[in-house]
């Protein structure tokens, strides 16, 4: 909000300006609409968005951020500063090895914000193409790393590139090629196979 204050300041005075000149001098079906727009833009500019929505945002303090997890599921996720980026190109040539279909290095999950160890952690791993990966254990790590790897958990750190693409920036193209089944009933195992992979 300080930064964008000279720009929000400058627009609301141009606009300001604009708006009051067809006040004198103007035809009588004009004055009205122009008055009211510049008083419209002097409100929403100094008492609003200079007032109203830092002292809000002051008052809220880390809750004026908080979304619900539903909505940020759906809301697709933005790189505004370019840190995906940033990471991508750093990663460019990571992993050295050809043809490899998995690869994690130091690879860390925690199962929720007020968790004290993570799920898994420092896993690193190197998976070909046509390769098999048998992951054993106890159900919720297995269930988690399982769901890292898929590209289907966001709260994972470390190194991680599945199919060529860095994950989690690209979590949502790894989602698209990863099928996850999910062998809970081992009578049906079968079918979620099948399911997962067509």
């Amino acid at each position: 909000l300080v930064g964008s204050a000279r720009v929000v300041v400058a627009a609301a005075v141009i606009m300001f300006a604009v708006f009051v000149a067809f006040v004198p001098e103007g035809d009588s079906s004009l004055k009205p609409i122009a008055l009211g727009l510049a008083v419209g833009v002097a409100v929403d500019a100094f008492l609003v968005r200079m007032t109203l929505v830092p002292a809000v945002l002051a008052l809220l303090g880390d809750k004026a951020w908080w979304m619900p997890r539903w909505l940020d599921r759906l809301l697709p996720k933005l790189d505004v500063e370019g840190e995906a980026v940033e990471r991508e190109v750093r990663l460019a040539d990571w992993p050295s090895e050809p043809a490899i279909a998995v690869a994690a290095d130091e690879l860390s999950a925690v199962g929720s914000s007020d968790a004290e160890q993570p799920v898994f952690r420092d896993i690193s791993l190197r998976l070909g193409y046509g390769g098999t990966l048998l992951v054993t254990g106890e159900s919720r790590t297995t269930r988690t790393l399982l769901l890292a790897l898929s590209g289907r958990l966001a709260g994972i750190e470390g190194r991680l590139r599945v199919d060529g693409l860095l994950v989690p920036e690209r979590a949502g193209a790894v989602r698209a090629r990863v099928g996850v089944a999910l062998l809970d009933d081992t009578a049906d195992a079968a079918r979620a196979v099948a399911d997962a992979v067509g």
